[in-house]
């Protein structure tokens, strides 16, 4: 089924956007370049969006 693999997709999206969370603003604070910095709350609510996605389908798929 198509809506497992969105689901998986969505969470290695979700691991992706978790490890650019770490990553952009650590090197913007050493840089010291603060829209770098401001990164990291969007970078949250996206990985939200994509972990609710990820788990919305893969309850789909399990029913």
């Amino acid at each position: 089924m198509l809506i497992t693999e969105l689901g998986y997709f969505a969470l290695l999206t979700a691991f992706v956007l978790a490890l650019l969370q770490v990553i952009l603003p650590t090197i913007g604070v050493i840089r010291n370049q603060v829209a770098w910095q401001r990164l990291a709350p969007s970078l949250a609510w996206a990985q939200f969006a994509a972990m609710i996605t990820s788990f919305g389908a893969l309850i789909a798929g399990f029913y």
